[in-house]
Parts: C-alpha cells; structure tokens; sequence
C-alpha cells in the first residue's frame, strides 16, 4: 500500500500550564495571580482545519482527600499570528500557517466545599480535524 498526505495539522505544546488557588480553596485557575495559562503552536498546511478546546472531566491526579469531592471544569482558547479570535470554548476555524494559541483552565468547588491540600494535575485537551 502507499498512500500520499496533501496536509497536515500540527500540534507543539511550548508550555504547560499552572493552576494556582483562587477564591478561598474553592477555584483552582491557570489565570489567576500565580498560576499561568499553557501555549502551543498549531501548524497547518492546508485550509479547512478546525481547533476545539476540551476540558478535563477529572484530574490526572489529585490527593486522596479529595478524590470523592466532585468539581466543575472548563477551558478556553485563544489565538493571534494566522488565526486571530478571542477567548473562546468552542470550535474555530484554522486559517494556513503557525498560529499561536493560549489555553486556560478552571476547576471550580460547589459552595460552601473546597479543595483539600496536594498537589492537583489535569489534562486539557487541543484537538486539530
């Protein structure tokens, strides 16, 4: 078999992310004071890509404390170079070229809960089609 690809869609994360603690210890944000939002690079060589944004449902890792206490989770992106929008967590169209793009992540706490102390890791997804 051979086969021929005319383009492609690439992804190159450049920096993790960092949550750092907000409102009380019930918001965990990579836009907060301390914490810092993750920044990739999406490569196309071709028209007629799309990048959406994915929020984690769970934390890759967290302590054990606070393994049976539900949050909400939500992600954004935004980008600037050859495709240019505003924060956003939804799907966008690609336009040719590298364009960089940042991404944002929250963990929220229901009222009058909080997170337990540790360490926490989650996974926010870019996906390219």
């Amino acid at each position: 078999m051979s086969g021929v690809v005319s383009t492609s869609c690439a992804i190159l994360v450049t920096q993790n992310g960092l949550l750092a603690q907000a409102a009380g210890a019930r918001r965990l944000a990579s836009s907060v004071r301390g914490g810092r939002v993750g920044r990739a690079q999406v490569t196309t060589t071709g028209y007629g890509y799309t990048l959406a944004v994915e929020a984690p449902t769970a934390f890759d890792d967290e302590p054990s404390d606070d393994a049976g206490s539900p949050e909400t989770f939500t992600a954004g992106m935004r980008s600037s170079r050859a495709t240019s929008f505003g924060w956003t967590n939804g799907q966008r169209n690609l336009n040719l070229g590298r364009s960089d793009i940042s991404v944002r992540m929250e963990a929220r706490k229901a009222p009058r809960t909080s997170f337990a102390n540790g360490d926490y890791r989650a996974t926010v997804t870019l996906r390219c089609e």
